[in-house]
């Protein structure tokens, strides 16, 4: 396991990855997660070495180390059991290849380096790849990832009306389609190659039915 140098205190790194990128060597499940502890977790570092008390440092979650090569759009979030400020959720972008996180060394002085174990928490976030997505709403999104279009198809009642939306991954609106299902269902194909890459979320509503599911762009 990879080695964290930071002031003394214990991190633990929360960590959302897709459900398909899980494997089986699980530890055990706790609150829908999983914990981790083999898989190589990357390059964590503190920009400053010699801190300055109550003031902020920040730890770098160096990109490409074989846990997210090809996925983008996920969040880190940190917690600790002592100075780190948990409330703050900083993104994996495979852009910009690092995720930043600011804590405050309150009481800290003179530190140069502490060496702490890590630990990383995995839960899904529903994004399939390269496999059809269905549910007990019998629907399906392929293909996903998306590189220029993906068809949405939904098994409902014919001559229902239904509103498909889509987000991006902080929850920012970007396009309605609205229709009516014929006898077979609900087949949309949906365009994203004017989309910039990363997670998107489609939220499809009708009559009898209503869900929400991701796309990967690349």
């Amino acid at each position: 396991m990879k080695r964290l140098l930071l002031a003394g205190f214990s991190l633990i790194v929360m960590l959302h990855i897709a459900k398909s990128q899980v494997t089986e060597r699980q530890v055990r499940p706790i609150d829908s997660a999983y914990v981790i502890n083999y898989l190589q977790f990357g390059n964590f570092h503190t920009v400053n070495s010699h801190p300055v008390v109550g003031g902020d440092n920040i730890i770098t979650w160096d990109h490409g180390s074989g846990l997210y090569q090809n996925i983008t759009g996920y969040y880190v979030g940190w917690s600790n059991t002592d100075r780190v400020d948990e409330s703050t959720a900083s993104q994996i972008n495979e852009t910009n290849g690092q995720s930043y996180k600011t804590f405050n060394l309150n009481g800290m002085q003179d530190v140069q380096s502490y060496e702490d174990s890590l630990s990383a928490w995995f839960s899904s976030i529903g994004i399939p790849v390269n496999v059809r997505e269905q549910n007990t709403f019998e629907y399906s999104l392929f293909p996903n990832p998306v590189e220029k279009n993906t068809i949405l198809s939904v098994n409902v009642e014919p001559s229902k009306e239904y509103t498909l939306s889509i987000y991006d991954v902080s929850g920012r609106f970007i396009k309605k389609i609205q229709g009516v299902s014929d006898i077979g269902g609900v087949n949309v194909s949906l365009g994203f190659s004017s989309y910039t890459n990363g997670v998107y979320i489609v939220e499809f509503q009708s009559e009898t039915t209503s869900f929400c599911t991701k796309v990967l762009k690349k």
